[in-house]
Parts: structure tokens; C-alpha cells; sequence
């Protein structure tokens, strides 16, 4: 009968609200003492399992909160922006109580499980954050080995890079890294991963050699190894191969900067034609008016001007950098095109642009006034003219005339 009347207390307490239980524990501690002092003594000798629980607890909802959304976002491929904040916020709460050690191994594993098994549908946006949380946990030998286990499962190749990155970074894993990087030499990222890795062992003729050979073999990126042997070679003297490589540093991405310190180092006429061809094959046609510029050879650039002069260079502040340094030499032909874009903001009047009409006749005035002040005078008194029935470029014209 006892039994039965324990089990319906046991069934009635269940059911309870846990602010009702609450209520019913403060009114039964504060009538009796020995319950209070008995309650206090689980409590401390329970504390531990409480507080595990209660971070489980936090865990739980945390993740559970999490996974709706990226198993929504993975079924549809994406989701509202609004929801995305959710796992942002949650999994790094989630690493902390790792991190603060205030969960245990099995629910490492556990988290670990969860977040591989949604990154490995790839289709939610989350897969950096999956990963990238999952490896902020690891801490052990062990745990990173289930990680490798789970990545390998994977089986991409960014998932077997950083398999090789575990076993040279975490792991500490000389033999392994070595073995599966050697096996994985095709990208100039893959060689320069495997230089950095001689070059910090200290054994840095065998990290030139690999430079050498991924600027050879490896396809992608290969400006890494090319500026890791120009480091070399500078800290070792050596005039010839430095050369060598900072002429094909220019030919994998040419700058002006590269194009003039080359020639600083080494302007023979052999070396300006290597480089000048090399600019002529990229395409650029602002590093092509730089150089042209740097070798006093403005034709070129007049002609570059005189074929983009509608689009501005798409940049219009790069547009009147250009002819402002080719006014000295082609003042006529600048006249021109500064007064092609006059008319046209006159002729269709563009109010928006009366401000850039007031700069391109502020130059003509410049270069009339400095060869031939009649020439301006006729040309302002003409367009005063013509603007009659537009007060806003009148009012640009006198501010124009004001200024001397």
C-alpha cells in the first residue's frame, strides 16, 4: 500500500510546474529544519552532477536551436537572413563551454557528430562555421584523430588539406604531414606549404628546391614561392637569380612599382624590352600609361586618353590625372577633348554636371592664359552666350571668371 501512495506522490510532483516545486520546497524548508539541513547537504554533495546537468542543459538548447535552422537552410539551400544569426550566436557559446571545460568528452564527441553530419550535406552556408567550431574544441590527440576520421569521410580535397594541415600543425605529426603532402604536389599553394614547412625546420636548400619546382609544376597561385626565393636571395646577395625572380614576379602580376624597381636595379636594354613585353601581353591599359609615362613616351597615352575620353576611364579622378600631366605637351589636343565634354553638358543640359563643365573650362584657362589669353576670352563670351537661358551654368561661368 506504501508503495502504491510513494508512486502517486512520485506521479503528483512530476506533474508540478518548477516554480510550483520551488514553492513547495521554500514553504517545507522554512517548517522544518532537519528538511532544509538535508536538502543543503544534496546540494553540496551533489553539486558537480548539477552543474554538469545544467551545462548539458545549455548545450542542448543551444545546438537544438542551431540545427533546425541549418537543416533548414541545407533542405533549401539558404534561408532568411534573420534566421542566420541564430548558429552565428549559439556555437560560439557552445565553444566556450567547451574551452572552459564545463562539458565532458562524451559530449565533445557528441558535438562533434552533430556538426559533421550537417556539414557533410554542403548546402546550408554554414560549413565554415561547422568546422571552424569543431576545430576550436579539439584539444587532445584524440580528438583530433575523430576529426580526421570525419573529415576523411568527406573526402574533398579541401577536407584532405586540412587533414595534411592537422597532422603538421596539431599533431605535430612530421612522418604523416610529409607523407601525404608529398602525395598532394599539384597547386603552387600545395609547394609553398611544403616550403614553409623546410623553411621553418630550418633546412632551407630544400625549401628553394621545392620553390623552384612548384614554380615549375604547380598550377594556381605561385606568387608565394616566387617572393619566398626573393627573400632568399636578398638575404644571401645574390644579384642574379634576385633579378631573375623579380622579373618573373612581374610577369605573374605586374605592377608599375615592380616595372620601376626592376629597371632601378637593372636598366639595360635587353631587361626593358623583357619588361616592356610583358606589359604590351597583360591587358592593362593603366600600367601601360604608367610605364609609357615613366619612359617619356606620351603619344600612347594621348591615344588612351582620345579612346576613353566617354567613359572617363570608367575612374573620371584617373581621367583628369592623365590629361592634366599631358598638358604640357599635347595642350591643343586636351583643349579638345575638354571642350567635347563642355558641349555636351551644355547641349544637353546635364545641371547635374555643370560643376565638372566648371572644371574642364578651369583647365582650357589655364593653358589659354599661360599661350593665348584672346582664345579664352572668345571662348567664354561665346558660351555666355549661348547658357543665356541657364542661370546655374551662368552662375558657374561668373564663379569661373572670378577666379584669375
Amino acid at each position: 500500500m506504501k508503495r502504491k501512495e510513494d508512486n502517486l506522490k512520485s506521479d503528483t510532483l512530476t506533474n508540478l510546474t518548477k516554480g510550483q516545486l520551488i514553492e513547495i520546497i521554500n514553504k517545507t524548508s522554512d517548517k522544518n529544519e532537519f528538511f532544509k539541513r538535508e536538502i543543503e547537504k544534496h546540494l553540496k554533495e551533489n553539486k558537480s552532477q548539477f552543474e554538469q546537468d545544467n551545462n548539458y542543459s545549455k548545450y542542448s538548447t543551444l545546438w537544438d536551436e542551431s540545427e533546425e535552422i541549418i537543416s533548414k537552410f541545407n533542405e533549401y539551400g539558404g534561408g532568411p537572413e534573420d534566421e542566420e544569426e541564430t548558429p552565428y550566436n549559439n556555437l560560439p557559446k557552445i565553444v566556450e563551454l567547451f574551452n572552459n571545460d564545463k562539458l565532458d568528452k562524451e559530449t565533445k564527441k557528441e558535438f562533434i557528430n552533430n556538426c559533421f553530419e550537417q556539414y557533410y550535406y554542403g548546402n546550408s552556408g554554414f560549413e565554415d562555421l561547422l568546422r571552424d567550431s569543431v576545430f576550436e574544441v579539439c584539444t587532445t590527440k584524440e580528438d583530433w584523430l575523430f576529426v580526421i576520421d570525419k573529415l576523411k569521410k568527406g573526402g574533398s580535397d579541401y577536407d584532405n588539406e586540412r587533414i595534411i594541415g592537422i597532422y603538421k600543425d596539431d599533431l605535430k605529426d612530421d612522418e604523416t604531414y610529409l607523407k601525404l603532402r608529398m602525395a598532394n604536389l599539384k597547386s603552387g599553394m600545395d609547394y609553398f606549404d611544403l616550403v614553409d614547412y623546410y623553411n621553418k625546420k630550418g633546412k632551407n636548400e630544400i625549401a628553394v628546391n621545392f620553390a623552384k619546382e612548384g614554380i615549375e609544376k604547380g598550377f594556381g597561385r605561385i606568387i608565394d614561392l616566387i617572393d619566398f626565393l626573393l627573400e632568399f636571395y636578398t638575404k644571401n646577395d645574390d644579384y642574379e637569380n634576385l633579378l631573375k625572380y623579380k622579373i618573373l614576379s612581374f610577369r605573374d602580376s605586374p605592377t608599375f612599382e615592380k616595372y620601376v624597381g626592376i629597371r632601378k636595379s637593372s636598366d639595360t636594354k635587353d631587361k626593358k624590352e623583357v619588361l616592356d613585353k610583358i606589359v604590351n601581353a597583360s591587358g592593362d591599359n593603366e600600367l601601360k600609361a604608367e610605364v609609357n609615362y615613366f619612359n617619356k613616351n606620351y603619344p600612347p597615352i594621348l591615344e588612351y586618353l582620345k579612346s576613353n575620353q566617354e567613359a572617363d576611364f570608367i575612374y573620371i579622378t584617373r581621367f583628369k590625372e592623365w590629361a592634366q600631366k599631358l598638358e604640357k605637351y599635347f595642350s591643343q589636343d586636351l583643349i579638345k577633348i575638354y571642350l567635347k565634354k563642355v558641349q555636351r553638358i551644355l547641349e544637353f543640359k546635364i545641371s547635374k554636371e555643370y560643376s565638372a563643365a566648371g572644371y574642364y573650362l578651369h583647365r582650357i584657362k589655364l593653358i589659354y592664359l599661360d599661350k593665348n589669353k584672346k582664345e579664352w576670352e572668345d571662348l567664354f563670351t561665346k558660351l555666355k552666350r549661348k547658357s543665356e537661358k541657364l542661370p546655374s551654368f551662368q552662375k558657374m561661368l561668373k564663379t569661373l571668371e572670378k577666379n584669375k
